[in-house]
């Protein structure tokens, strides 16, 4: 993802589980770590 900042990311992540939670069928909302490869920033899928 790209963004303008962590947080603005941090808080468009959390509008998008929210909004993907009443989807009928879903059973997991998950993403990929790669061990930290892919940069030093984490956003986490459950609010701190």
């Amino acid at each position: 993802m790209n963004g303008r900042d962590l947080e603005s990311l941090s808080t468009a992540t959390q509008q998008a589980i929210t909004a993907a939670r009443p989807t009928p069928g879903l059973t997991k909302i998950s993403a990929g770590n790669y061990g930290g490869r892919l940069g030093k920033s984490f956003i986490y899928l459950k609010p701190q």
